[in-house]
Formats: C-alpha cells, structure tokens, sequence
C-alpha cells in the first residue's frame, strides 16, 4: 500500500512480504490444482463494530465486561482456496475517538455459545501514534479490531480557530450593554431609586464580575496557542466566576436578613431603641472577593499548570481534576445555600405578605 493512501484510509492489512514472494510449496500447489474454486483474497473494512454486538458482562474477553468499546474501525481478511503459510498479519487501524487502555483482539463467533465475543490472545499491540494504531495477530479469517475505554476520556469539539462563532459575540455584546446600562443607572440614579446601602454595593458588584467573566470568556477562552495568555485568562475566569455566585448568594442572604429582621418597637411610651449598628461593607467583600481568590491563589500555588490548556482541551480554563475542588465543589455549595436562602424567603412572603413593599 503506498504510503499517501495508507495516511487517507480508516483501516489497512499488511502481509509478510516474505509469504507473497516466496515460492508456494507443491503441496500447496497440488490443493489448488484439486480445487475448483480459484484462490481468493477477502478483504473487508467495517466503519464501526455496531455488527458484533456486546458480550456481557465477562471480564475474561477483551471488552472486559463492557468496559471496553471498538474504536477503530473492523477489518476482515480471509483466504479462501490456498494456503501461503501466512503466519500473522498486521492490521493498522485508525481512531474513531480517542480513549484509554486500548487492547488488540479479534472476534471470535464460537464463544458464548455462539453468540461470539473478542478476544485477545493471539494479538498485540505493536505501534500506536498519533491517531493511529498497529496491531499483529496470529489468526487467519478473523475480524480484527482495537478495544478501548471511552468513558474515561471527555471528548472534546475540534479546535475553533482564532474566532468563536459570531453568535458568542453578539451575545456577549448584548449582555454587556444591559449590565452596563444597569451599573450606570444606579451610579447616576442612586438617590431616586429605592435601595438599601448593602443592595447597591452587591447589585453593583454582581454586575461588575458577570461583566468580567463575559469579557474574559469572548475574549480568550480559546487563546491555547499563547500559553500564558491562556492560563492568565483560566485563572480570571476562575475567580471572576467564583465572586459572581458569592456576590448572588451574599444578595440572597441580604434579601432573607432584610425580610426577616422584626421592627424595633417602644414599650410603655419609651422612644424605640437605638438601630444596632450597621455590618461593616467590607465583610462582604472579603467574602465574596476575598474567598475566590485565596482559593484561585492556592490552586496556581499547588501548580500552575492547573490553569491553561490541557493536552485535548481546546479552550483555556482548568484541568479537570483540580476543577472539582477549586470550582465545581464551591459553585455547587454556593448554589444549594442560595437557593436555601430564596425559599426561606420566599416562605417568610408568603406569612407576611405586608413586607413585600417593605
């Protein structure tokens, strides 16, 4: 096969070159001879392995026990009528998805009854690089194929380019304008607009950082050819995400402080106590400023290649595995006591429906 239609094709079978040029024996010859059928190369190449279905749940064969999927496409070769003593054949197969602890095997139809299953014995992997991988077995007349483990692997869409789609663009552009229009409305019109000191400071705040993560998000999430451009826009996006939900779930507290306090109240004609004094602003912003950024802080410590572009990853955020402490775990905290907070008020409305106006 020359070597510009093996890079183009899914799937290739290479025989010795040694069994094709030797000379056959007479033995051989003499079977032919006696034979009326000619003598007969199959080759045969299966997009997928959607024809041979799963074979349960035993972990003795080589999908060991559905972990295992065909990610390559099938190939099947047969000789029908002679012999040339072939004795293993080399099968270069191409990915369909990428995938982990990957196992050559040929599918063999007398196992479980009949019913058939793929098997490992016989071959190996020789070469595996790139999207490509070369497997030798040392059956005839089978189907050969590549198992691997994809549900391990996230498959990621190809590399957008320099550009997102337009769209991405409009709508940022769109979400930019409102919640711009938003902070300049209530810096310009914060007299006549009926709202507490600490709403104005979280509702400003609030905006300010969903601003941030849109800008940053259009901008450079897919900047994965500038290294430390990229990592500087995985950890932006980190903290500036991670202030949004603070500042939304301090908004919430705020809300369920405000309709939960009790007005003060005189006894026997006395004036009304003194308002207790006001919560210092600035615990909120070590709250909801503070936090993200200890936690950003300490994941760029432990190693700073948690933010950038990983080995598949065609954007510019964080690897996986520290994702799950530094941003999936908080968010998800952040969320559940959010919504605690909106219910609690939401059942403190429904008693008192006079304090909506309030």
């Amino acid at each position: 096969m020359c070597p510009e239609a093996e890079m183009n094709s899914v799937a290739s079978i290479h025989f010795p070159a040694a069994a094709l040029s030797a000379p056959v024996s007479s033995s051989a010859l003499q079977s032919v001879a006696n034979s009326s059928a000619p003598c007969r190369l199959q080759l045969v190449a299966f997009r997928d392995g959607k024809l041979f279905p799963c074979t349960g749940n035993s972990s003795k064969l080589a999908d060991d026990g559905k972990r295992r999927s065909v990610s390559t496409p099938v190939a099947f070769s047969k000789l029908d009528g002679c012999s040339l003593g072939i004795a293993a054949v080399t099968v270069a197969l191409r990915h369909r998805a990428p995938g982990v602890d990957p196992a050559a095997a040929h599918w063999d139809f007398d196992l479980l009854d009949g019913r058939g299953g793929w098997r490992a014995e016989g071959c190996h992997i020789t070469q595996s690089g790139g999207d490509t991988t070369t497997i030798r077995c040392s059956h005839q007349n089978k189907n050969f194929a590549v198992l691997m483990d994809l549900k391990k692997v996230l498959s990621f869409p190809p590399y957008p380019g320099e550009f997102l789609h337009p769209v991405v663009y409009a709508c940022t552009a769109v979400m930019l304008l409102c919640l711009f229009a938003s902070i300049i409305t209530y810096i310009v019109h914060h007299s006549s607009i009926r709202i507490s000191r600490k709403g104005w400071h979280m509702l400003l705040n609030f905006c300010f950082h969903t601003a941030l993560t849109f800008t940053v998000f259009a901008g450079g999430i897919n900047r994965i050819k500038y290294p430390i451009m990229c990592q500087a826009v995985g950890f932006v996006l980190h903290y500036s995400s991670l202030s949004t939900m603070l500042w939304l779930g301090v908004t919430a507290r705020n809300i369920y402080t405000q309709v939960t306090k009790r007005p003060r109240q005189s006894q026997d004609g006395d004036p009304p106590p003194p308002a207790p004094p006001k919560q210092p602003l600035l615990s909120f912003y070590l709250v909801s400023g503070g936090v993200p950024l200890i936690i950003c802080g300490v994941t760029a410590a432990v190693n700073i290649d948690n933010y950038g572009s990983g080995e598949q990853a065609p954007y510019c955020w964080m690897a996986w595995e520290p994702s799950l402490g530094a941003f999936f775990g908080p968010v998800a905290f952040i969320v559940l006591v959010t919504c605690i907070y909106f219910l609690c008020t939401f059942v403190q409305l429904r008693r008192h429906p006079e304090k909506k106006y309030e």
